[in-house]
């Protein structure tokens, strides 16, 4: 009697680790292959037409330190720019009108051929990332949301994809009752960058 009890323990006990590990393990694919040549060094440059947005940006931007656990990945500053500066290695936000029914924001990452910038995803070395808010949607979202969607522009340019299946992750679109990255966004944070 006490094999068959100890048996269905170790099996339900196995069932309910691989269940949890497929649940927070963060899955191949969601990130993005190019790659910043200094993760430890980012810099935000935030322009005029996104100005009155600082500080939601500024919580979207600081809330992915300390997700690798050490200084491998470090939002190191923020800085007001009244135009476009061509400064390599930083992301950038922007006000865009991207109409009524547009994104709340969407983001670019560019890589630099010859003298030229061209956006790219994969397999290339970012030279640096453009975010563009919605100037007609993003002010009328709610602070938290606002904070949100910033956080999840900043995993973009950090090469985070949308997840591929349903988990709690700041990197999942809409609306959500989190504006920091989860559990599933730090390791593929880690993944990507090292812990």
């Amino acid at each position: 009697m006490k094999s068959k009890k100890f048996s269905l323990f170790i099996m339900v006990l196995l069932f309910l680790t691989l269940a949890y590990g497929n649940f927070v393990k963060a899955h191949a694919g969601e990130y993005y292959s190019g790659y910043w040549p200094n993760p430890t060094n980012f810099r935000c440059q935030v322009f005029s037409s996104a100005y009155s947005h600082y500080w939601d940006i500024s919580h979207g931007f600081y809330a992915w330190n300390y997700t690798t656990g050490s200084n491998k990945l470090w939002m190191r500053s923020m800085e007001y720019r009244a135009d476009d500066q061509n400064l390599n290695y930083e992301i950038r936000f922007f006000g865009v009108n991207l109409g009524p029914q547009g994104p709340w924001a969407d983001t670019l990452n560019y890589k630099k051929v010859l003298w030229y910038f061209v956006p790219s995803w994969d397999n290339c070395e970012y030279a640096y990332s453009r975010i563009r808010l919605n100037s007609n949607r993003y002010p009328s979202l709610t602070q938290f949301t606002r904070r949100k969607v910033a956080a999840h522009e900043v995993g973009h340019s950090l090469s985070l994809k949308h997840p591929n299946h349903t988990v709690a992750a700041v990197m999942n679109q809409g609306t959500q009752p989190y504006n920091v990255p989860q559990q599933h966004d730090i390791l593929n944070i880690q993944s990507k960058y090292g812990q």
